[in-house]
Formats: structure tokens, sequence, C-alpha cells
């Protein structure tokens, strides 16, 4: 296996080593230049897509990118490799530095349509293999895609029957991919077989987009979010005293006889984050947990804590994976609207069914699929349903026009009957308005509150 200076002695040659590589159609280079087209045709059905390529030697596949409207940014193992490369793409952001060791800083900070990488990430184990990919899944765009074209086998018998016929060639320093055992890492990953030895991996952006809302949520925070002001000292010793209110929707106040008898109840404030109700709710002697993705609103949860002088557990976490709860945990879920920055819920009402205890209350606020039906003057319906940005580039741009996040419409049966399915028995509801606007004027409701029980 090459150094760094392995391959900057090779690079003057490279590209024409390649050519007659790929000429031969054997391993390990056969289907080379089929990887290429591939990956290039793809990418490029996206105008000025942004692309970060790892391990781009000497340019070979970023400079057509390149050539036609794309930003490239890349990072390569050697200097003299860098340099040709440059040379063929002056407005280019290339850094040299070995990837098996992470990346260089400046390119932690974009995003990216495409990460591609070609015929460079064998060199790696397939434990750095899929540590990298995590990385990587981070600094997609919303319905980003990573492209890996290398050495790959559909199994790792396949691979063995590769190796065994061409045994005096076969390189024992290389790590190559059987993508059935990536399939387990990466569950939404495809593999195209190109050639018996050659294919392409695409594993598409996922829950990338929750780093996006909560940095959008930080913003609007910093901006004066209504939903981010914490409440004063003043509210929470009325609390204390018998006198509060809390919201789950825009307009109206949750009944109290929704909660009965706080004292000594525990309550996960989901999604609840900036200070509140969880303050509320301590005030009325219960135990709180909250769980937000939001750096800002758990500061704010603490700020409130600290000023009133009592504890709260506080978690910064990802309400689309699974709950750092036990099982049975809390006697009240209180999730205000949220969920509409959440592509699946069905999972999220499970979650919430696993960590309340028998007898135990869900009560939530979620958003109807109206509002994302009509255009920002409330007049014209504009979109299909679902709403859904990460597969409709039409509708991603609406949110980025608007400043709006990654936001997702749900139907009642999601919303509804994925509570049941979960195992709630809905008890109540109500509705509510925007409580401004054009729909709100008319006052067609656009948001639900429920009341469900665990039996």
């Amino acid at each position: 296996m090459f150094d760094s200076k392995g391959f900057d002695s090779w690079a003057d040659n490279y590209d024409k080593d390649m050519e007659l590589e790929a000429e031969k159609n054997s391993y390990p280079f056969a289907g080379y230049r089929e990887v290429h087209e591939s990956i290039t045709e793809t990418v490029l059905q996206k105008k000025g897509a942004t692309v970060l390529e790892l391990g781009f030697g000497t340019g070979t596949l970023a400079s057509e990118l390149y050539n036609n409207g794309c930003e490239i940014y890349g990072q390569d193992y050697s200097a003299r490799m860098t340099e040709l490369a440059q040379a063929k793409m002056s407005g280019a952001h290339l850094y040299q530095k070995d990837f098996g060791e992470g990346l260089a800083e400046p390119l932690l900070e974009k995003k990216y349509d495409f990460i591609i990488a070609t015929y460079a990430l064998h060199h790696l184990t397939d434990e750095q293999k899929v540590a990298l990919i995590h990385e990587l899944l981070r600094l997609l765009k919303p319905g980003g895609r990573i492209l890996i074209g290398d050495i790959a086998f559909e199994t790792r018998d396949a691979m063995e029957a590769c190796r065994q016929e061409y045994i005096d060639e076969w390189d024992d320093e290389e790590y190559y991919f059987a993508a059935d055992e990536f399939a387990k890492e990466f569950s939404e990953m495809t593999f195209e077989k190109v050639s018996f030895c050659g294919g392409i991996l695409t594993i598409p952006g996922g829950p990338n987009y929750q780093d996006i809302n909560s940095e959008t949520i930080d913003r609007w925070i910093e901006e004066g979010w209504e939903w981010g002001k914490p409440i004063s000292h003043e509210e929470f010793e009325a609390a204390k005293n018998g006198t509060w209110d809390v919201k789950l929707t825009p307009t109206k106040y949750v009944p109290h006889r929704w909660f009965g008898d706080l004292r000594g109840k525990k309550i996960l404030g989901l999604a609840s984050g900036g200070g509140q109700q969880m303050p509320i709710f301590t005030a009325l002697g219960a135990e709180c947990t909250v769980m937000d993705y939001s750096t800002k609103q758990i500061e704010s949860e603490m700020l409130v804590a600290e000023r009133e002088g009592y504890e709260i557990r506080a978690v910064q976490g990802d309400m689309t994976k699974r709950f750092p709860f036990e099982d049975e945990e809390f006697d009240i879920i209180f999730h205000p609207v949220s969920n509409c920055y959440v592509q699946d819920v069905r999972s999220i009402w499970k979650e919430c069914y696993r960590v309340l205890k028998h007898g135990g209350y869900l009560i939530a606020g979620t958003d109807h699929y109206v509002n994302y039906l009509v255009d920002n003057d409330e007049k014209m319906i504009i979109n299909h349903l679902p709403f859904d940005p990460l597969k409709d580039p039409e509708q991603m741009k609406q949110l980025q026009d608007d400043d709006a996040g990654v936001q997702f419409s749900h139907s009642l049966e999601e919303q509804i009957g994925g509570q049941l399915e979960a195992g709630f028995r809905l008890q109540e509801l109500y509705e509510d308005t925007n409580g401004e606007g054009r729909l709100h004027e008319l006052n067609i409701p656009t948001f639900l509150a429920m009341r469900s029980l665990k039996e």
C-alpha cells in the first residue's frame, strides 16, 4: 500500500496508467470507466451541485464536474496530486490530508449535495469506512447523497471467489466492500454492480435534516421567536400559587383537567425546551425531564431552572431516534407542536408508548396538513400532499426561501392512527387555528391537540 510519497511519485503518470488498467477490464479496475461515467451522470442531474470528493487524485472526475458548473471541494493524501488537480480547477477548494485521519477543518463547515469517492476508500478498514461514512452523512444537504465507486462485491463470498481467481494479483493490504454487510449498517444504501469486481454504493442522507432544524430554531430564538422565550420569575411564582396555563398549539390553553394533580408526577417534555412549560410543571410539584434537539432551547431551560433554584434533567436528543430513557419511566409526556419537523411520526408515537407508565398520558399538539397546501398569503392551493421536501426539490425551495427549516405534512392517519397503532387510546382532542393570517380569519383549524392514555 502506497504512502503519500508513493502517490506523489505516481502522480504524473497516474492518468495514463489508469487508462491502461481500464483497458484490461481485469481485477482490480474492471468497470473503472463505467463507475466514473455513472457517478458523473448522477451528479450532473443537479445543476450547480456542491460536491465534496475524497481521494480526488489528479482531478479526473472532479474537473469534469467543475467544468459543468459544480462547486468542487476535495481532500487527497498526495501533495503532488493535489497540485495537479488544482491546476485543472483553479476555483476548486482542495486540501491535502489523509482522510483516514479525518477531514480538513474547512470541509466540515460546508454542506454538500453529493459526497463522492472513487477507488479511494479501499485503503481504509471496514471499521474506518463505517466511521467516516457516518461523519460524511452529517455533511449532506437535505436530499444529498454519498456515492462510492470502488472495488466492491455484492457479498463476501463473491469477493472470495474473485480473490481465488486472481490470487497472484490480489492485494491483501486493501479492504474491499462487501455491499450486503454495509447495508446492515446503512439500511437505505443501494448497490449497483458495474463489473465482477466493481460497483457503486449510494447512501442517501437521512436524519441530517434534524441538524438543519436545530440550527434554524437556534437562530429563530436569537431573533426573538415566540416559542423560545422563557417564562418570567413572576409567572413561575404565580404557578406555585395555582395560577397557570400552558399551550400545545398557537392560541388555546390546555384544559387543566388533562393533567390532574401533578405533585410527584414524572413528566417528559418532548421537544418542549425553551423554559416555558417545564418550569410551570415544576412549580406545580412535578419532577421534570426535557428532551430537545435545539441547543438554545436547552440553554433556556437550564437558565430558568438556575434562576428559580430547582433541578431539571435536560437532554439534548433527536426524537427520531430511540429515546434515551427506560421503559415505563414517565407518568406524562407533554409534546407541543414539533413533529412537523420530522419525516416519520409513527416511530415517535411508539417510543412515547414505550417510556410511558401504564395509566400515563400522552398530551400532544400536532400540525394539520392544511398549512402545507396553501401559498404564503393562504389564498391558493399550490402543493400536493404529502409535503415532503426530501422527496420534492420544489417544496424544499419553498422552505428555504421562507427560512422555515425542513418541515413535513402528516395525515390524520399518521397523527391519530399512529397513536392508536402504538397502543394508545385517544380520550380527548380539540382543534386550533394559526392565530393569524387568512386561514385564522376564516376560522379554519390547522392544529390538533390530543390526550391519549396508555392503558
